[in-house]
């Protein structure tokens, strides 16, 4: 082995310098923060950062070489693997988990980093397809859950109208209050879809989930809101909750009571707790 000039040990020591910087909450050599080190040896570096404005993180990496030569073809063995790492970074928006799959993609940069290119080659396409099927099963899953919801408001809403329709008759006389309860039901019901539909991104299942497990959980959903919005219903016509709407006595009034109701799921909970410290 060729002794190193005094070019070389300046080098070596520039290279350590600029490997040991790198720590999380330090800056890159980019200036970006670090987020997260996922690996790191003597002449490179895998990292996160995560930029002013950006929601996610971005994985990085940095490689410097000893040797200017890259005699054990670090650069040329990461630059076989480049596309793929491309074809990750475009679908890693769809992944739940974006620092697992990071940390999976990592090994698979240090797999060709070492010289094993097709089996980094094959951890990559395991990543990816991996990714997509869980994105597009995710979606599946939240569109049963949509579905079964959108399903279970119209067959509650169509009993409602048909109750308003026949207002006159004299069953729904005698069973007024019943009834009533019933259709205030229904409001929290569609106050909860609409609390479903914005929250729809935030829903996770676990993979393989049943379907009918996924319509179970959205007709438990809809039922807390029915229940909800009865029980925000009877609040307003004590006097104990959205007092306003209770002036006018107004069937609208309190149909907007029932859907607030169903809308928030906090809202009668905290009530009820409130109520409950005061006795």
């Amino acid at each position: 082995m060729a002794e190193l000039t005094k070019e070389g040990k300046e080098h070596i020591e520039k290279v350590d310098k600029n490997i040991a910087s790198f720590k999380v909450q330090n800056r890159d050599l980019d200036g970006d923060v670090i987020t997260n080190i996922f690996a790191k040896g003597d002449e490179y570096v895998i990292y996160s950062i995560k930029r002013d404005g950006e929601e996610n993180e971005t994985l990085r990496f940095y490689i410097e070489t000893y040797d200017k030569s890259d005699p054990e073809k670090l650069i040329e063995n990461f630059s076989m693997i480049r596309e793929n790492l491309v074809d990750f970074r475009s679908i890693l928006h769809m992944s739940k988990d974006r620092k697992d799959a990071m940390q999976r993609a990592t090994h698979a940069i240090v797999t060709a980093i070492k010289g094993n290119i097709e089996e980094s080659k094959q951890i990559f396409n395991t990543i990816i397809t991996s990714i997509k099927e869980d994105y597009h099963e995710r979606h599946i899953f939240k569109g049963i859950y949509l579905g079964s919801y959108i399903l279970i408001t119209s067959i509650l809403a169509l009993f409602g109208f048909i109750i308003y329709f026949f207002r006159a008759t004299t069953f729904v006389s005698n069973n007024i209050e019943g009834l009533t309860l019933l259709i205030i039901g229904v409001a929290g019901v569609v106050g909860g879809f609409i609390s479903v539909s914005t929250k729809l991104e935030l829903l996770n299942f676990e993979p393989h989930t049943p379907k009918w497990q996924i319509g179970l959980h959205s007709f438990e959903r809809a039922s807390y809101s029915f229940v909800l919005g009865i029980i925000g219903y009877l609040l307003v016509k004590n006097g104990l909750l959205f007092a306003f709407l209770n002036e006018n006595s107004s069937m609208y009034g309190y149909l907007l009571a029932g859907a607030m109701a169903g809308v928030s799921e906090r809202l009668i909970p905290d009530k009820l707790v409130e109520l409950e410290s005061k006795s």
